[in-house]
């Protein structure tokens, strides 16, 4: 049994025809690599969220806020697929609650 995020059972259910210990180490690989580059680059600027006129400066620094919340809890030890999967999904929540905003001021006649 490992304690990377990804169970044995997490992709054998997942991903079955990489349920082998070649492919539980790719799917792990794959996994770190694009969790290294997303926490490598979430302090970033980016173009998708600086927009001028479209989030407020305040709103984008709560967007960039959350990210930081979840760089956090990825460092947390001992924490379950299934609490990453629930802390990622409110993350989310809070951070589509922020750029809803911005359809409220763009379209005040449908989001009231």
């Amino acid at each position: 049994m490992t304690k990377h995020p990804l169970t044995d059972a997490m992709i054998a259910e997942n991903w079955p025809d990489m349920d082998s210990e070649t492919g539980r180490a790719e799917i792990r690989r794959q996994f770190d690599a694009i969790s290294a580059d997303l926490k490598s680059t979430a302090d970033q600027p980016s173009k998708y969220i600086a927009i001028p006129g479209v989030l407020t400066d305040a709103e984008i620094a709560i967007v960039r806020k959350l990210g930081s919340v979840w760089n956090d809890f990825l460092a947390l030890r001992n924490r379950s697929p299934e609490a990453s999967v629930e802390f990622c999904h409110g993350v989310h929540a809070l951070q589509h609650a922020v750029m809803a905003r911005a359809a409220q001021r763009a379209h005040p006649e449908v989001f009231r």
